[in-house]
């Protein structure tokens, strides 16, 4: 077990690296009486102590990759509903212009070429 202290003379932070033969939960267990004992405390309540391992972290960075790409796919979806609704804006206006254009044309007696054109 090797282990990296870094920080102001009261430890800070912590990192351990472990080979493979030995389980987690044991070394986590093993690691906080450690802790505990060397700095004089004799309960997990009077010290501000998280153990995290590889795969926690693992997991909180998924959790917020799932939230980032809900949060994006959300206003990729209102953008395009927004542009849907601009396309459907300006069909509208352009029939509705059309639609004045053929009457008044239709008014003054044109004939079906006049109107198509």
């Amino acid at each position: 077990m090797v282990c990296f202290v870094t920080g102001k003379p009261d430890v800070q932070s912590m990192t351990i690296l472990l080979d493979d033969s030995r389980p987690l939960v044991t070394v986590q267990q093993h690691l906080r009486y450690a802790i505990l004992s060397r700095f004089g405390y004799r309960h997990v309540s009077q010290v501000n102590l998280v153990i995290k391992n590889m795969s926690q972290f693992q997991e909180e960075h998924e959790q917020f990759a799932k939230q980032a790409r809900l949060i994006l796919m959300g206003i990729g979806a209102i953008s395009l509903l927004v542009g849907w609704m601009g396309v459907m804006n300006m069909m509208l206006v352009s029939v509705t212009e059309r639609t004045r254009e053929i009457w008044i044309r239709k008014a003054i007696w044109a004939q079906g070429w006049h109107i198509v054109s």
